[in-house]
């Protein structure tokens, strides 16, 4: 790897942005051809856009950059893999000494693109960008957001709390990441568990240039799923400690219910059943539904279908 003068690429994942590409390119080629001028990064850097089977014209506009500008490399998947499968395709499709994410929307500040570069130099193979606040996203999703990296502590999952999909990794995180051969990747979570000198640099998060959100509450809530589950095997574990600690309970609950009905000299049978059966229920469910989702990524690693299908690979 060249750490002085390296090559760099930059990849932006694409999803029905057709709203702000235009935008969103004059700043990031900007950012790039100013780092070549400074010899920040070699000359051969360069931007790569993958568009995750956008249903509108962006892979059109993406492909008007390419023609017209040096530097411009884009890959269109054959369908919407997720944010998760884009930046895999980039990562694994391209080639480069380092590579920085980052998304489209210009929230997250393309100026911290220089911090991200400068610690790579500093010899960081990985270099986190995470956000100051969590301001602009709402008391909803900041508290969701805020349980979220609570629950991935008390799992022992090595999450960088509040850091975006904004990152440089080093070519070598890239191969690591290569030979897992996972297919259900969770990138938040297995950068970290790959080790090597890592670091974070701070940005404040600005508002959308355009267009909408493309995370609903559905989508968030299936990213933590796959977060829990894909870094960590603790909740299983907690499902037994779970089931140990309620029989414990029930067994003391059953005690105080033969006391109370022996001093009271009646016996309420129905609310201690419709109780176990209530009880019983919920544990069932939820320990269900816990190796349910174990269940699910194993069968998706078993059937070992691509993580992303290229459709178009366009350079100029």
């Amino acid at each position: 790897m060249n750490r002085e003068n390296p090559v760099l690429a930059i990849i932006v994942p694409c999803y029905n942005e057709e709203n702000i590409l235009h935008e969103s390119h004059k700043v990031f080629y900007n950012i790039l051809n100013d780092m070549k001028d400074k010899k920040i990064i070699s000359n051969k850097s360069y931007l790569c856009y993958v568009n995750d089977g956008s249903k509108d014209s962006s892979w059109e506009i993406i492909k008007s950059f390419i023609s017209k500008d040096d530097g411009v490399k884009g890959i269109s998947l054959a369908r919407n893999f997720g944010l998760q499968g884009a930046l895999t395709a980039g990562l694994y499709t391209c080639e480069a000494d380092a590579y920085i994410t980052i998304d489209c929307d210009l929230q997250e500040d393309p100026e911290v693109i220089y911090q991200l570069i400068n610690e790579y130099k500093n010899g960081n193979d990985t270099v986190y960008a995470v956000r100051k606040s969590r301001t602009g996203d709402g008391w909803f999703r900041t508290l969701a957001g805020n349980l979220f990296y609570k629950i991935m502590d008390i799992l022992g999952s090595e999450t960088i709390k509040n850091q975006s999909e904004v990152r440089l990794i080093s070519k070598r995180i890239v191969e690591v990441l290569k030979e897992t051969n996972e297919k259900n990747l969770y990138l938040r979570g297995m950068i970290p568990s790959v080790g090597y000198k890592s670091t974070k640099v701070f940005y404040d998060r600005k508002a959308r240039i355009g267009g909408s959100s493309k995370w609903s509450f559905i989508k968030l809530f299936d990213t933590a799923i796959d977060g829990m589950t894909t870094t960590t095997t603790k909740l299983l574990t907690y499902i037994l400690w779970s089931g140990i600690f309620l029989s414990a309970i029930f067994v003391l609950f059953f005690i105080g219910f033969l006391v109370i009905s022996i001093l009271n000299k009646a016996v309420h049978w129905n609310l201690l059943i419709l109780s176990i059966i209530n009880m019983v229920g919920a544990i069932i469910t939820l320990s269900l539904g816990i190796i349910g989702a174990y269940i699910g990524k194993i069968y998706k690693e078993v059937r070992n279908r691509p993580a992303f299908i290229i459709e178009e690979n366009k350079t100029k």
